[in-house]
Formats: structure tokens, C-alpha cells, sequence
């Protein structure tokens, strides 16, 4: 094997054990639960987000792999997001979260032929991301229910953003696959 394949095949390998590392490598939630434990919901949501790209393996995939997030989501661990989940409910006293999230998405009438962008939109106004932009949500409890965690991660990890209807989809069919 002449030396410049057999460091192809090195890169190659070594990449792919990053890649295997960092996807069964346990999130370190300390973090998100001492500034939700502060009640610090801004940088809460931006440590939700870490998590996120974190676990789903975005960090690793660049940037020509950004079609394929609802996959990655799709294969999100029920396990870390229930502990996101878990730690949003408890420190918001039940106002913020995913869980949170999806029963307001469920309160939204739907049917099969339903355009997605105007369910979210519903939603996206229920929660307050229409009312106030990305920079000017309200980190607080007088926000609305649901507020957070925001879908900032979904901007951070996929350059150029994905679609936020599509992306809402899959994360509460994943919420809902999860039992959370």
C-alpha cells in the first residue's frame, strides 16, 4: 500500500472515531442545570443548544451534511432529550420545555392537509417567536408558556438555518415517539 493511501485510510479512520466518540460520549448537563437552577433562561437556552449539536452529532458533520438534519433528529436519543426536557419543567415550574412545547402544538387543530408553515406560524405566535424575534424573547416567566427553549439551536446547527415548520414537525414527533 503506497504511504499516501495508507494516510487516506489513517484520516478516514481517525475521523470516523471522533465522530463515533463524540455520538456515544454522555452529555454534560451540570451546565444547563446550574443556569436553569439561577433561573438565567437566555443562557439556558444557548446551553440547550450545545447540547443539541452536541448529541446529535452536528458539530461533527459540516456544513454538506445539512440537509440530512430532520435524520439526525429523527435519531436524537430519547434519553437526552427527556433530561433537556426534564431540567426545563422542573427549574421553569412547568412553563417551559419541550413536553410544554408539544401540548401547545397538540392544542393546534390539524388535519392531513394542513400547511405546516401556518400551524407553526400558530404556534410560533402562541409561544411569543412572532410576536418578539429570536433577539428579543423575554427570558422570563411572564413570557408565554412555551417560550423556551427557543429553536435557536436549529439556526446554530444547520448553516444558512433549516426550515422552521419542518424542523417543529420533526421535533414533536420525536417528543411524542419518546413518551416525554
Amino acid at each position: 500500500m503506497s504511504k499516501f493511501k495508507w494516510l487516506v485510510y489513517s484520516v478516514v479512520l481517525v475521523g470516523f472515531l471522533v465522530v463515533l466518540y463524540n455520538k456515544t460520549s454522555p452529555a454534560d448537563y451540570n451546565r444547563l442545570q446550574e443556569v436553569l437552577k439561577a433561573k438565567e433562561w437566555q443562557q439556558a437556552d444557548l446551553e440547550t443548544t450545545i447540547i443539541i449539536i452536541k448529541v446529535s452529532g452536528r458539530e461533527w458533520m459540516g456544513w454538506w451534511n445539512w440537509f440530512h438534519w430532520p435524520d439526525s433528529f429523527k435519531k436524537f436519543s430519547c434519553e437526552d432529550l427527556r433530561i433537556i426536557d426534564q431540567l426545563w419543567v422542573k427549574y421553569s415550574e412547568g412553563h417551559f420545555g419541550f413536553s410544554v412545547q408539544q401540548h401547545i402544538w397538540e392544542s393546534i387543530p390539524q388535519k392531513n392537509d394542513s400547511d405546516p408553515y401556518k400551524i407553526f406560524e400558530i404556534f410560533a405566535n402562541r409561544v411569543g417567536w412572532l410576536t418578539n424575534d429570536s433577539s428579543k424573547l423575554l427570558f422570563t416567566l411572564d413570557a408565554p408558556q412555551g417560550e423556551l427553549p427557543s429553536f435557536e439551536w436549529m439556526q446554530k446547527a444547520t448553516p444558512g438555518g433549516s426550515s422552521w415548520p419542518d424542523s417543529g414537525v420533526d421535533l414533536f414527533s420525536r417528543v411524542k415517539t419518546c413518551g416525554i
